[in-house]
């Protein structure tokens, strides 16, 4: 594998396998169509498929929405590459996510679990600082 604007081989290996996994899905599923033969219709029974696995737990809408990302992606640069006239039929096809927020540490566990436990004893004054102003301590 080449290496690419100063990346690793490791690096462009974790940033293409995502995108090979997602289109390795594509190409398995029923339809044994040809490249510029997919319509919005095989587009949307993709998703379909997809939507199932998240409903089973499986997969992630996050994970979904990022191989229908990768698939778009490759085919807006192929589509680009071989100047078609031809619409990408993933245009716009994503699922609907949820944002879960983090879970958070209360200013009472950092009280009683990190600064009374004397964890910081040995922090600089800065880090020290900085920990407590963003849980909006005041030092004793």
């Amino acid at each position: 594998m080449q290496q690419r604007l100063g990346q690793s081989e490791r690096e462009i290996k974790k940033k293409l396998d995502p995108v090979r996994a997602a289109f390795r899905e594509l190409i398995q599923r029923p339809g044994d169509n040809h490249f510029w033969e997919i319509t919005r219709k095989d587009a949307n029974s993709f998703k379909d498929w997809l939507v199932e696995r998240v409903s089973a737990g499986d997969l992630s809408a996050s994970t979904a929405n990022k191989k229908l990302m990768h698939i778009r992606k490759i085919f807006n640069k192929l589509i680009d590459v071989d100047y078609r006239d031809h619409k990408n039929p993933f245009n716009s096809l994503s699922l609907p996510e949820t944002k879960s927020k983090a879970a958070s540490f209360t200013s009472e566990w950092i009280k009683h679990k990190v600064i009374a436990s004397g964890v910081l004893d040995g922090v600089n004054a800065e880090l020290s600082a900085m920990i407590w102003t963003c849980h909006g301590l005041v030092p004793v």
